[in-house]
């Protein structure tokens, strides 16, 4: 008999979630019942095989943890439209090692598109793939990556290579490394300007007046 509590089992997919409109910021530091203590936050985790979701028109500032937005070994997942500022890993996938053999099926077909990625200062890859396989990403294509110190630009699959050769490998041809041009990034205003590159790619610009509680 399987064991209730063990969330890494398939049959505990989660699925088809709509992630969208949200301003999420500061979660460094943020206290989370299932993390350690003093624990980091990312902006967007979708945990245990969560799977055909669709995560849009998101701003994510500062956060903690593993980074920005978090596959931890889910399908199919489109990432599209989001604004990730300042996070130590924009993107990142997790490990299939540390599902075995429950992955079998998982961690493949997921979506990264017209999205931009934005650093103040240079950190860590933009991307965080672990065991890389070709399946992981069904496509990367037409995201905007800024460094705004002038640091270089890098994915991690298993070890971290330049963001030209990434593209060689026929992921993130159109995109681009570009200033995107918020209007105050000082005052967390990331509305763009409409000279911004990012529009170019087909960035829609959010509307941020969808963001917040709703009357």
């Amino acid at each position: 008999m399987e064991d209730p509590d063990d969330h890494t089992q398939k049959d505990a997919e989660r699925s088809g979630h709509i992630i969208r409109y949200n301003f999420i910021a500061d979660t460094r530091g943020c206290t989370v019942p299932d993390l350690a203590p003093g624990g980091n936050a990312e902006g967007i985790y979708l945990d245990n095989f969560t799977s055909n979701c669709f995560v849009y028109g998101n701003i994510i500032v500062r956060s903690g943890g593993e980074g920005g937005i978090w596959l931890n070994g889910g399908k199919n997942n489109i990432i599209e439209n989001n604004i990730v500022v300042n996070s130590p890993r924009p993107f990142g996938t997790g490990s299939p090692d540390f599902y075995a053999p429950q992955i079998a099926g998982f961690l493949t077909g997921n979506r990264v598109c017209r999205n931009i990625f934005y650093r103040s200062q240079s950190g860590k890859p933009w991307f965080a793939l672990g065991s890389w396989t070709n399946r992981v990403l069904g496509e990367s294509d037409y995201n905007l990556f800024f460094n705004a110190d002038g640091g270089e630009h890098t994915i991690s699959i298993d070890k971290a290579i330049p963001l030209s050769e990434w593209q060689k490998m026929g992921y993130d041809v159109h995109s681009v490394i570009a200033d995107p041009l918020f209007v105050d990034p000082e005052h967390n205003d990331y509305r763009l300007k409409l000279e911004s590159p990012a529009l170019k790619l087909g960035f829609q610009p959010i509307d941020v007046t969808k963001i917040g509680i709703r009357r």
